[in-house]
Parts: structure tokens; sequence; C-alpha cells
């Protein structure tokens, strides 16, 4: 079966026509891959060599970048129905009509699944570059049901514009996702009355498989909230958390024998609490997810010190943990941070 790429630049210079396309092709019985833009030559052989290794599928797919900076990188396997799945769970959660302005990266699940859910609510899905709100380029929301979703660096710059927290103040919900909130940032928020939505999900999973209502968030609960209806959530061995979903992917490109059809056990712990919201504690590995990407802790460790060969230096997320010692701060960002230590 005929594979069609799309790549990250077609999908932010004309979102809404590319997205149409992505719809028709899946339709008309052809896998769609969506990649990033082209970042460097090397990166762009690593993912020609994946798709020349791969056999054609039978049915139409869409295969999603995941992976980030970790160094292994590999595609998502979902289909038309798992993408639907995941949107049909979020409409029943929150049934108003579904108007969201999308600034995140289409070739992300995050991006894509706003335009899936207005599809399957015939509702509306209006993009806009992230990089032109912070210009003061932004549409008129009247606050009737708009939602937007944002990653916890992009709502920290957001805060930093008094008139575009205003803005910001107008909408219906404001979903969080992709990395951790970092309780200031959380308090921040519900000093400013701002409606946030924390969730939790991931490529695997078609996006959003829990999340927190913004009325139990303004009260003062922490956490990602309660399942979706599509979704069960349990806490596996070693507080490991799995997903059990028809939203769930189909597995991986290139294949892994790792994957379970029907559950997923993520890289992720935590516990769910007393009112049954999932609480994240941490990972399995050392793996930081910095909201969009995921960085290799020990990878970029050994990028410092071969470009620094005199230091040691720890890579890892804040607090910094008791057995570090004599450090000092090295490109903090959002409460993760790169550690320089002396020797």
């Amino acid at each position: 079966m005929e594979r069609v790429l799309i790549r990250g630049d077609a999908l932010s210079e004309d979102p809404a026509t590319v997205v149409a396309q992505v719809f028709q092709t899946l339709t008309a019985g052809r896998t769609v891959v969506l990649l990033e833009p082209m970042v460097s030559a090397e990166r762009e052989l690593q993912w020609q060599s994946i798709l020349d290794a791969q056999r054609h599928n039978s049915e139409p797919e869409i295969w999603l970048a995941t992976g980030g900076t970790s160094g292994s990188l590999k595609l998502v396997r979902h289909t038309l129905q798992t993408l639907e799945a995941a949107a049909v769970g979020y409409m029943s959660r929150f049934p108003k009509p579904y108007k969201t302005l999308c600034c995140l990266p289409l070739w992300h699940v995050s991006g894509l699944m706003q335009a899936v859910r207005a599809r399957c609510a015939d509702g509306i899905c209006q993009y806009v570059d992230y990089h032109s709100l912070l210009q003061g380029n932004r549409p008129f929301i009247d606050g009737k049901n708009w939602t937007i979703s944002l990653v916890p660096t992009q709502l920290f710059r957001i805060l930093e514009y008094p008139d575009l927290t205003t803005w910001l103040s107008s909408f219906d919900g404001i979903f969080v996702g992709g990395a951790s909130l970092n309780e200031d940032l959380a308090n921040r928020c519900r000093a400013l009355s701002l409606p946030l939505i924390p969730c939790y999900g991931m490529t695997e999973t078609a996006a959003m498989v829990t999340a927190l209502d913004s009325d139990e968030f303004l009260a003062g609960r922490s956490g990602c909230g309660t399942p979706l209806p599509h979704v069960q959530v349990e806490i596996a061995e070693n507080q490991r958390i799995q997903i059990a979903s028809q939203s769930l992917a189909l597995g991986y490109v290139p294949a892994t024998s790792a994957w379970i059809p029907g559950k997923y056990l993520t890289q992720d712990r935590g516990f769910v609490d007393e009112f049954g919201s999932l609480q994240i504690t941490g990972r399995c590995n050392r793996v930081i997810n910095s909201g969009g990407e995921k960085v290799d802790a020990a990878l970029l460790e050994s990028w410092i010190k071969t470009a620094f060969p005199d230091i040691e230096c720890w890579v890892g997320p804040y607090p910094i943990p008791s057995g570090v010692r004599n450090w000092s701060p090295f490109l903090p960002t959002c409460r993760r941070m790169v550690l320089r230590l002396t020797t």
C-alpha cells in the first residue's frame, strides 16, 4: 500500500489544507507518515533508513514520530479508528461544542488530535502560530466553549506578557500536558483564576487519557486527573503506569517485541490518590519529558562531557538528588535543570 510522507513544513505553512489532505489520504486507503520539519541531514538519513526498511502495510495507517532526542527514533502506528476512539472519549468527558485554538505542532499527536476531535464533533479547529501569539497576533476569542492546549513552557512564557495573560483568561478551558506542571506555575495560574485542565497522555495513547477538571484545579487539587471514559489506568509493578484503551496504537516502526496489544506499560511511575486523580512521581528511565521532545539525560551528559572534557556533570530533574554535591546551575529551564559539577 502506498505511503504518503507529509513534513511539518507543509503543516505549518497551510495547516487547514494539509490536515484535510491527511484525512482524505487515510479514507482513500493510503498510509500517512507525519514527520517534523527537516532539522539536519543526519536526522533525515535516520528517518529515511527507518522508512526504507518497512514493508508496505495492508491497511491504511497514520505514523507519528516519537522518541525525540533519546537517540532512538521511531514511529507510532495509529489508524483513523484509534484516533477517533480517543476523540469520542474526549467528547464524552467534555460534551460542550468543540472549539479549539491549535498552536501545537500538527506533526505531534497533541496538535493532530485537536483536528481529529473537530472532525468527529463537527467542531472548529482554528490554527495559529504560537510565536505569532507572543508577537501580539492573537485571534479574538469570545470565551464560549473555546479551549487551547499548551505545554508548560508555552504557558510559562505567556504569563510573562500581562496582555497575553488577560487574553488567555478568556478561554473556557486551558489544557496543559506534554510535561509535568510544576507547583509554582500551577499556583501562579490559580492566583490568576486561569481555568487550567492538567492532563496526561502520549503518542502511543493518541494523546489525552486523563484530565483534571478546571474547577478541581482552581480548588487546589493536583495531579493529572481521572481517566477519560475510553481509558483504564492501572498501577503495575514498581508503580509503573499501564494504560488500556481502544485508542492505543498498533505498535512501533521499527517493530519491537516489547509491544503488547491492548495494553501499554509506560515508562512513567505514579499512583492514584484518594480523589481518583493520577499522580506522576517520576520516570523508570532517565528520559526527561520536556514537552514535545523527550531528552535522554545520559545522552545529554555524554554530549556535555565531550564538549567540556575538564568537567563532570549530571543531568536530571529538579530538586537535586542528595548524592549530588558541589553543583552549579547550567541551562535552567522550567524546573528541569542541567547541572555542571566542579571537579
